[in-house]
């Protein structure tokens, strides 16, 4: 049931990401969802769901909208990694939780893109790439690991009753 759950999220996600959130941009911004999905599971999880789904979520990602595979998927992969060590050691009722990992991963993840896009094509200026480090896109994604960590939270907390 996890499975159909995480597959159909991550479906939802792309349609979503490639035909409704282009048209919210605000400042040339667009949110990174995928990340923010891979931030959230990588929460709920663990490690090991993690990382192999942000393989999954890169690979669908990277067929669609960029010219290199391989290059989102290493790096959500590290992302859901690295993110699923903290599964048990944060309060999951905490909205900061998220918001921190995101606002770390976002940096991450653009400073990753752009080493590896440098190396690419070595025609890429420092300016521009530090203005998309810290871009819009890291409050627009704090802004969507909310709302993403709140229907998740929902979907995958079980109730605990104990009777004594």
């Amino acid at each position: 049931m996890n499975i159909l759950i995480l597959l159909a999220a991550a479906i939802i996600n792309l349609i979503l990401q490639s035909t409704v959130f282009p048209s919210i941009e605000i400042f040339g911004v667009v949110p990174n969802t995928a990340l923010v999905l891979i931030i959230v599971i990588s929460l709920f999880k663990g490690r090991f769901v993690g990382s192999i789904y942000g393989v999954f979520v890169g690979l669908l990602t990277d067929i669609l909208y960029s010219s290199v595979i391989g290059i989102n998927s290493l790096i959500l992969f590290f992302v859901g990694y690295f993110i699923g060590f903290a599964k048990d050691s944060f309060a999951r009722d905490n909205l900061l939780t998220p918001v921190i990992f995101t606002v770390l991963s976002t940096i991450f993840f653009n400073a990753i893109y752009a080493l590896v896009v440098y190396f690419l094509t070595a025609d890429i200026s420092l300016k521009l790439t530090l203005q998309n480090i810290f871009s819009f896109e890291i409050v627009y994604n704090a802004i969507f690991s909310i709302i993403y960590y709140k229907i998740f939270s929902k979907i995958f907390t079980r109730p605990k009753i104990k009777f004594n």
